[in-house]
């Protein structure tokens, strides 16, 4: 399923859960949306925020129905052949019946529980920030009155601050909120309060992939766009009186210690210590040989369940090749592929290879395994870190498919290079 905007008819970018075997009716109030998505799933228009409880299952049809206020999802998986259901109704009631909704203004996609600082992303509760926050207080159709609000825990009244645009927040705040009408002359009053709190989020310590002149750089990442990074490399814990920064090289093993900190209004907050034992790693050097483009390949069929040693079997075909494909196959199902040559690596680092297939595969580098993605299985990846020197690499893939669905590819990642398919570029033999 997918969500619409009523008003525009736009598209709306929510990562919707899937209905339940395509059979779900949805029932429908002023706040959300409920409908079977697998198991009762609840979309929440204010929040843009999806529920399940797992395990509870409405009928195909239409059963989950909003009535007097409330929503009545019956139990309707007694009957069902895979049995994990828990046979339980549930009836839900409003958190209140005022007619006034506070929400979050955020620059985000609404299915996104996070915020992202260049490469890093924080999660956090919708009621939860890092730097500020912006609240927006709305009054349901058919309420005309006037709104105030309070924002120091005391209770809102006609004399307190009205509202008149989003409030911002930047601490720690129970905003509460009232709402004035009339109606036959009659005076009302709503209320409704939220908390939210504000996030001190710990750096994240990176170690970059390139080794250069004999150090590794290390990244102190800021994860709020507020608050300066301070660290200690003797063990002790930083305080903002410590070396202030964001980056770091290093010749060998050291302990980094971080956090950050904070000064606003006269005082000082500090967020967790994290702590990181960064070593520098020992290249492994490259091989002394000329290389040609390409790398060979040996073809094989048999049935197996995990990756055989194909050095004593008897190859069904060989040749040379540009990347890692299935392609030199000659069947659909029980054959297997083993790749030798070298790989060649631009700069001295940190290297990731990459194997996904369906089913067993498994990476070789220098006749040690680093990547191991063995047995039968529907398709998944694995990786593996390697420090390598600059230069020709020998390297070893193996691959094989028992049955069903096949896929195979081998992918790499280093310094100054984003993860990218092993190819004819760097292959060589």
């Amino acid at each position: 399923p997918v969500l619409y905007h009523l008003d525009s008819g736009e598209l709306q970018d929510v990562n919707v859960p899937k209905s339940g075997h395509g059979c779900a009716s949805y029932a429908l109030t002023e706040q959300s949306v409920f409908y079977r998505g697998g198991s009762v799933t609840q979309f929440n228009f204010d929040t843009h925020e999806f529920s399940r409880w797992e395990r509870l299952r409405p009928d195909c049809w239409l059963s989950t129905i909003p009535a007097q206020g409330m929503v009545l999802s019956p139990e309707a998986g007694g009957g069902c052949s895979c049995g994990n259901w828990l046979e339980t109704s549930m009836v839900m009631a409003p958190l209140s019946r005022a007619p006034v909704t506070i929400g979050t203004i955020r620059n985000r996609k609404p299915d996104y529980k996070s915020e992202t600082y260049g490469n890093y992303t924080q999660a956090y509760h919708p009621n939860e920030f890092t730097d500020s926050l912006l609240v927006s207080v709305k009054v349901k159709p058919g309420v005309d009155g006037k709104v105030f609000y309070s924002t120091d825990g005391t209770e809102p009244s006609d004399k307190s601050t009205p509202y008149t645009e989003p409030i911002k927040l930047i601490c720690t705040t129970n905003l509460k909120v009232a709402v004035y009408d009339t109606k036959n002359g009659k005076e009302r009053r709503f209320e409704r309060s939220c908390t939210f709190k504000r996030l001190r989020p710990a750096p994240l310590i990176k170690t970059k992939r390139a080794v250069k002149d004999g150090k590794l750089a290390v990244e102190l990442l800021k994860t709020s766009r507020t608050g300066q990074v301070y660290y200690t490399l003797d063990g002790s814990e930083p305080t903002q009186n410590s070396i202030r920064g964001n980056q770091i090289f290093i010749r060998a093993k050291t302990l980094v210690n971080a956090c950050t900190v904070w000064e606003e209004d006269g005082k000082v907050y500090k967020s967790k210590v994290v702590t990181k034992e960064v070593d520098m790693p020992e290249l492994i050097q490259g091989v002394d040989r000329t290389c040609t483009p390409g790398i060979n390949y040996q073809y094989y069929e048999g049935k197996w369940d995990k990756l055989p040693d194909f050095e004593q079997l008897i190859p069904c075909g060989s040749g040379l090749a540009n990347g890692f494909d299935v392609e030199k196959k000659k069947r659909d199902e029980g054959f297997g592929l083993l790749n030798k040559g070298s790989v060649y690596v631009p700069a001295d680092g940190v290297y990731t290879f990459y194997t996904a297939s369906d089913d067993g595969s498994a990476v070789y580098l220098h006749q040690q395994l680093v990547a191991d993605n063995d047995g039968t299985h529907a398709a998944r990846e694995k990786s593996a870190d390697v420090p390598l020197k600059k230069g020709c690499h020998p390297l070893e893939v193996k691959y094989y498919q028992g049955g069903g669905a096949h896929a195979f590819s081998v992918s790499i990642e280093g310094p100054g290079m984003a993860k990218q398919a092993l190819s004819d570029e760097m292959l060589f033999h």
